[in-house]
């Protein structure tokens, strides 16, 4: 029993209701009774899903079909509206799967695919976290935040073009949510393509290790941008229902939105900016923290030129 309840409680059993039983964990008398209670559900659940599942041949789909069901059974359970409550860390809120193809600006030759795990938006503002792959061995690469045009065209002039539109990805059907019905990924995909993203990379694409400066990264805007082989690629590796090209003739029904001055800027200027390494003079080798100084975080000027931009 006790070495059960420690894979119980490393999650590897019943991850979902690990965050609903959290704060009984360390109550030794409920530990068996979690442990039966844990397991009469499931049996529970499995018969649910034999009334509500559809009958097919096969284990594999006898499983997927008590999968389904136990996640139809536990959304009724726990609405997510009802449970926010409970969810502790900030990466219980990442919950859209985005998936598209970027490269490192300045480089077209280096596009890859990058898995975005993002937060529901909140006033014209989303984050989300950039992975390699989407399974447990996969690479933390970078973030990407995602932002309105009413908020990008407050951003300051300088700042405009580290940013670029998501008009082309979505309508070029590059761009593709995955674990959503049809008709959800659309709603999706009428917000994101008036939207605008800032990505910045930390762990590039062909290194063991996050080595060397973070690398601004951009969508593609463009046919002639696109590496349709690699496109291609990205369907069957993540084994698509459609391909881009049905995915492009359907979002034609899109509405097209203006794109805001200064988003793309490269494709107007041909100057694609990129972050780089500075060395920055530290008094004292940087050894004695001078209280009787005026601090550069604490409303003065920064030490980062961005004229340079």
């Amino acid at each position: 029993m006790s070495s059960m309840w420690k894979v119980v409680r490393s999650k590897r059993i019943f991850p979902i209701f690990h965050r609903v039983w959290r704060p009984f964990y360390r109550i030794p008398k409920m530990q068996k009774s979690f442990v039966f209670g844990c397991l009469l559900l499931a049996i529970v659940v499995m018969v649910y899903a034999d009334k509500v599942g559809e009958s097919r041949s096969g284990l594999g789909s006898m499983i997927a079909d008590k999968l389904k069901g136990f996640k139809q059974y536990y959304d009724t359970l726990f609405p997510p509206e009802k449970t926010r409550m409970i969810l502790k860390y900030p990466s219980d809120e990442l919950r859209l799967h985005l998936v598209d193809i970027h490269f490192y600006s300045g480089n077209l030759y280096t596009q890859y695919i990058a898995h975005h795990y993002c937060t529901e938006e909140k006033n014209g503002f989303q984050q989300c976290l950039l992975t390699d792959h989407n399974d447990r061995d996969a690479k933390i690469i970078g973030t990407e935040f995602v932002i309105s045009k009413s908020l990008f065209e407050k951003l300051p002039d300088e700042e405009k073009p580290l940013w670029h539109s998501h008009f082309f990805e979505v309508k070029s059907g590059l761009l593709v949510a995955l674990d959503l019905p049809e008709d959800e990924e659309w709603k999706v995909m009428e917000d994101l393509i008036k939207t605008y993203g800032k990505v910045v990379d930390v762990f590039h694409q062909g290194y063991e290790m996050p080595i060397g400066p973070p690398l601004l990264a951009n969508a593609l805007a463009l046919d002639d941008q696109v590496d349709w082989d690699f496109a291609d690629y990205m369907d069957k590796e993540l084994k698509l229902p459609t391909t881009h090209r049905e995915r492009r003739e359907k979002r034609k029904a899109l509405k097209d939105p203006e794109i805001a001055k200064g988003a793309d800027n490269y494709l107007q200027t041909g100057k694609a900016p990129q972050f780089k390494v500075f060395m920055v003079d530290m008094p004292d080798n940087g050894r004695i923290l001078q209280k009787n100084k005026k601090s550069k975080s604490k409303g003065s000027e920064s030490s980062h030129d961005s004229s340079e931009f």
